[in-house]
């Protein structure tokens, strides 16, 4: 009891003593002494309190300030900032911090207005820094890509380290005094930029610098694993190539940025899910002629859609294949030159190889060709001949349809050819290679690829698949061989390249080069480690089976592009691609999951809400959903979506889009779905209600 009792007396006169001191203190401004009898400095104690009041004030003043300019940031902030964007010539689209979107859309230009503009590197410069609504710095990356960049489009500086006399007509200022750092807002970019100069000029460079808008994958750290693409056709895994389409985003050093393989076929569904991301080239073009005029006058247009029953997708199978085998930095060039009846003359297919050779075009894929051509009627070929020298002295690959008749490739043009990379089709057996019985063989045959039962793109169905078979099948697959050396060696001659492609390839049949294998299958799987680590630089038609079994020859099959001349004494005027057999032809649906994998049914998108703003920009918001890849945005001027127009968003974390400069008084429908990447695969939700909307 005492000792509690003396414990509570202590600590009472400890609690007196701590009040006495603290008095002291509080007393201390004043000259006060303290408990101790110490006497205070009055100069020094009057020094810390006034410290500690501005310390106090200038807290209050710069948390004052973070509200001040997180209000004038919401207030000031515009839809259609962006941190950069990419333009690359001969392009529609442009890439706006890592989304694709059309280029004439963006900013409401023509179509003749966009192909002027994106002409050159030059005319690109010419329209950012001289004619485009608003102030652009634009920078060359490579030889046909330009980045552009608006520093000054938040119409806001940071001055810092210095105390500015005038703040150069700023609307608004916001002051962190601790940082020495004033923030100017201004009305419009001209007076940003005019106010940026005359500060710089009066205080130094390294004083003023505007208010930049930076993108997440420019300041994020994040250490991310892209996913594997599984391609689908299985000619593609077997020639290595998914392999290397899986590497090269994997810091591979390749000399060109992008590689044009043009498709001279019978055109494409641009809208399959095979083409996502991939550009198709402005340059693309349609030489088909109806058959009511005269065949030999060339309609040219941009219609290049590949819709017609008789030729059954022939060119977007093609292209598929191209498309599954590469990565999106090889774009096509579609060159359309059948008809919707699936006819062609002559010159079509003259005029297409010209032009693809004029517009540069790195590779040329030909699954096509005339059968039947004897000696006597060589000689009709002469100018086409004339072309195809052009394009190897120009250092061009044309890869070309052996046929499938089961021949000697002598009697079918452009196989016979060369000059031209002539590809045969095998195809696997107890996942042995054999040769396809009704694929064209002789003299001339350069490679083999496979080509039966080849899964691609379907032309019906944007989200399935079909499956053809044929030498038309097997030559898209070098050509996208040939892609891939050519991002290595953009300027590698023809005749080299040859010898390249033969240095890869797996012999097949007898040892070295033989008639029907050529010189065997191009396995391309370790190309990006071997000549990466290499110090030695390199010198600078179908057509489809009846069954999954091979057509003998003399059987009534026909094939796929390659037809019969005709008479000896007709002049050969038109080719066209043979149907295939429905059992060759079928169309499945893109499968939500594969073996192995099993994928939960995605759920519709939630609050997806449609909006005007101000200048005629449209914001497309949604809820963000969870476990999926990204999104997909469908918009049409029609409510049954005709004419549609699509955009990938491919950042899962991403709710809203914004479509710029929309046009007055046009009602638009849109709607959503949500994307789940499966083996390279998009499986998708089912689409949200409709949304429309009239522009003001």
């Amino acid at each position: 009891m005492m000792k509690k009792t003396e414990n509570k007396r202590k600590s009472k006169l400890h609690i007196k003593k701590v009040a006495v001191i603290l008095i002291a203190i509080l007393l201390l401004p004043y000259g006060e002494v303290c408990a101790e009898g110490i006497t205070a400095d009055e100069e020094t104690l009057q020094a810390k309190r006034e410290n500690l009041q501005s310390e106090a004030e200038t807290v209050q003043e710069n948390n004052a300030a973070i509200e001040e300019l997180n209000k004038l940031i919401d207030e000031q902030w515009e839809e259609d900032y962006f941190a950069e964007m990419i333009v690359e010539t001969g392009s529609a689209l442009i890439e706006v911090d890592g989304d694709t979107t059309d280029f004439r859309e963006e900013f409401d230009l023509s179509v003749g207005e966009a192909r002027q503009i994106v002409d050159s590197q030059k005319s690109i410069e010419d329209y950012f820094e001289k004619d485009a609504d608003g102030c652009y710095e634009t920078e060359r990356i490579g030889s046909e890509k330009v980045r552009v960049t608006a520093p000054f489009q938040t119409r806001r500086l940071i001055v810092t380290g210095v105390c500015l006399r005038n703040t150069y007509g700023a609307s608004e200022t916001i002051t962190f005094s601790k940082y020495d750092t004033i923030i100017l807002q201004y009305d419009t970019e001209e007076q940003a930029i005019e106010a940026y100069d005359k500060i710089r000029a009066t205080y130094g460079d390294d004083v003023c610098q505007p208010d930049r808008v930076y993108s997440s994958d420019q300041l994020l750290m994040e250490n991310t694993e892209s996913e594997y693409y599984e391609c689908v056709s299985w000619g593609v895994k077997r020639m290595g190539l998914e392999n290397l389409k899986n590497q090269t985003g994997d810091k591979i050093s390749l000399a060109a940025d992008k590689v044009t393989v043009a498709v001279i076929d019978t055109g494409i569904n641009s809208d399959s899910y095979f083409f996502e991301g991939r550009t198709i080239t402005d340059t693309s073009r349609n030489f088909q002629v109806s058959s009511e005029e005269n065949q030999e006058v060339v309609k040219q247009d941009e219609d290049i859609s590949d819709q017609a029953e008789s030729t059954k997708g022939h060119g977007t199978h093609v292209a598929g294949i191209i498309a599954d085998a590469t990565p999106d930095n090889v774009q096509l060039m579609i060159l359309k030159v059948f008809n919707d009846e699936g006819r062609a003359p002559y010159i079509a297919i003259y005029a297409a190889l010209v032009y693809a050779i004029e517009q540069r075009a790195d590779v040329i894929n030909m699954s096509l060709g005339f059968s039947g051509v004897d000696e006597s009627l060589r000689s009709q070929f002469a100018s086409m001949d004339a072309v195809i020298d052009q394009a190897v002295s120009d250092g061009i690959p044309i890869c070309v349809a052996a046929g499938n008749e089961g021949d000697d490739l002598a009697t079918c043009y452009p196989a016979c050819n060369e000059q031209v990379f002539a590809v045969g089709s095998v195809r696997s057996v107890n996942d042995e290679l054999i040769r396809s019985t009704s694929s064209n063989y002789g003299d001339e045959l350069d490679f083999c690829a496979p080509g039966v039962s080849i899964d691609s793109a379907s032309y019906q169905d944007n989200e399935g698949t079909a499956t053809k078979s044929g030498t038309s099948m097997a030559t898209p697959h070098l050509s996208a061989a040939v892609a891939y050396v050519k991002l290595l060696y953009p300027d590698m001659s023809v005749s080299r390249m040859e010898d390249f492609i033969k240095s890869y390839c797996n012999d097949l049949g007898e040892e070295g080069w033989d008639q029907y294998y050529g010189w065997g299958l191009p396995y391309l799987a370790e190309l990006y480690q071997k000549e990466n680590d290499s110090t030695e630089s390199p010198d600078s038609n179908d057509s489809s089976e009846s069954s999954k079994s091979d057509v003998s020859p003399g059987s009534d099959a026909s094939s796929g592009s390659v037809v019969s001349s005709g008479s000896a004494t007709s002049p050969i005027s038109s080719v066209s691609p043979a149907p295939v057999s429905t059992e060759q032809s079928k169309t499945v649906s893109n499968p939500s999951a594969t073996a192995g994998n099993v994928v939960r049914k995605l759920s519709k998108v939630k609050s997806f809400k449609v909006k005007q703003t101000k200048s005629r920009r449209i914001v497309v918001q949604w809820k963000k959903s969870n476990g999926v890849s990204g999104y997909q945005i469908q918009f049409a001027k029609k409510k049954n979506f005709a004419g549609k127009k699509n955009i990938f968003i491919k950042k899962a974390g991403k709710t809203r889009y914004v479509l710029k400069k929309q046009k007055k008084g046009r009602t638009y429908y849109f709607r959503i779905r949500a994307y789940k990447i499966v083996n390279g695969k998009k499986v998708y939700s089912s689409w949200s209600a409709k949304k429309k909307i009239k522009i003001k």
